[in-house]
């Protein structure tokens, strides 16, 4: 394993992109074929840059661990914010918590707000809403998952509560 003297985000990054991608097949199996790997390639890759952003040199943990902790985390954090959209297109006791996405959403930034209205209220795919709005594919991926950072904290409550049966049809 090279060990790294100086902070360098850039070549960390670039040195551990590999793990990514292998974390993101190990996690995507058993999921539904309809998970956009993409996305969570891009997902991790956030993880990855945040992780090389905190991570300091001549600490006793290697990186590699650090950001694989970091990658994990945002990949899951996903495919569950993935499994609750699923959960509440279908309506009934989702359907408040749909509400209180929607809510949410409206209380984003501009740029983020539209892309997250179009891609999780709309169910528009990722290349559709980047057609939309003139814009790439990976951008409306860092988008997404930008909103979806600001939007963990109504993404949990509302898994909880339906966990928990506290959802109730509107």
């Amino acid at each position: 394993m090279e060990t790294y003297t100086e902070l360098d985000e850039s070549e960390l990054v670039a040195d551990h992109l590999a793990l990514v991608e292998r974390l993101v097949w190990e996690m995507a199996v058993g999921s539904a074929a309809s998970v956009d790997r993409d996305g969570l390639r891009l997902v991790g890759r956030l993880a990855l840059e945040r992780a090389a952003q905190a991570w300091e040199p001549g600490t006793p943990v290697e990186f590699a661990q650090v950001a694989a902790v970091w990658i994990r985390t945002a990949i899951a954090d996903e495919l569950q914010a993935i499994e609750w959209m699923a959960c509440t297109s279908r309506r009934g006791p989702g359907l408040k918590a749909e509400v209180r996405l929607a809510r949410s959403i409206a209380m984003l930034p501009a740029r983020l707000r539209v892309v997250a209205a179009t891609y999780f209220l709309e169910h528009r795919s990722m290349d559709e809403v980047a057609d939309e709005l003139g814009l790439t594919h990976e951008q409306v991926a860092r988008l997404r998952a930008q909103a979806l950072v600001l939007l963990r904290d109504t993404l949990a409550e509302a898994l909880e509560s339906r966990r928990l049966g506290l959802a109730r049809p509107a």
